[in-house]
């Protein structure tokens, strides 16, 4: 988020597909065209058409110039491995020259957050995939114990093997890893080695 909103919405040279809070589609893309040719690539439900995505996005991005086309949804970074390769190989047909920025946080500061964030979707929504089914709470110990909900890969702490699928599947050229502390510390310095 403290990319997605001051920086990549107003940036000229971005065309900025989301995630923006203040676009009101389901997850915060630019509009629903976008939303109908990306999603599906994002977070596949069944096999994807990138052709019927490729069609969308010519229509909806046609004024974007030689600016560079930008989507940003930190839960891509922690999808489960096989997931994660398939949306990047599906992402790739559509822009060949895809480039993948990953902020990663000191996980001493990541993982009581994540924990704050489980109860907090529990709360409002009855539940969360990284806690036991019927459970409103977990101690954190417990919380940091268990690997997998629902059927679901928790990726709480192998989103190294996502990084290595996207060097092997992009190119390491075509990563940036930053991190979070660095982000905070020099913002400005941080914002233009992006």
């Amino acid at each position: 988020t403290t990319l997605q909103e001051p920086l990549f919405p107003m940036h000229p040279g971005i065309h900025y597909l989301g995630k923006r809070r203040a676009w009101l589609t389901r997850r915060g893309f630019r509009s629903k065209g976008v939303e109908r040719a990306i999603a599906p690539l994002l977070w596949p439900t069944r096999a994807s058409d990138t052709r019927e995505s490729h069609a969308i996005l010519e229509n909806e991005l046609h004024e974007v110039g030689d600016r560079t086309v930008l989507g940003s949804w930190e839960t891509l970074g922690i999808l489960p491995t096989k997931e994660f390769e398939q949306m990047l190989r599906d992402v790739s047909t559509i822009f060949p020259n895809l480039r993948l920025l990953v902020t990663l946080r000191n996980p001493l500061t990541r993982l009581p957050s994540a924990y704050v964030e489980a109860i907090k979707q529990t709360a409002i929504q009855g539940g969360h995939h990284t806690f036991e089914r019927g459970n409103i709470y977990m101690p954190f110990e417990r919380w940091l114990q268990s690997t997998s909900r629902h059927g679901r890969s928790d990726t709480r702490f192998d989103y190294l093997d996502n990084l290595r699928s996207a060097v092997r599947i992009l190119g390491r050229d075509a990563i940036g890893v930053f991190l979070q502390e660095d982000l905070k510390s020099d913002a400005s310095r941080t914002f233009e080695r992006i």
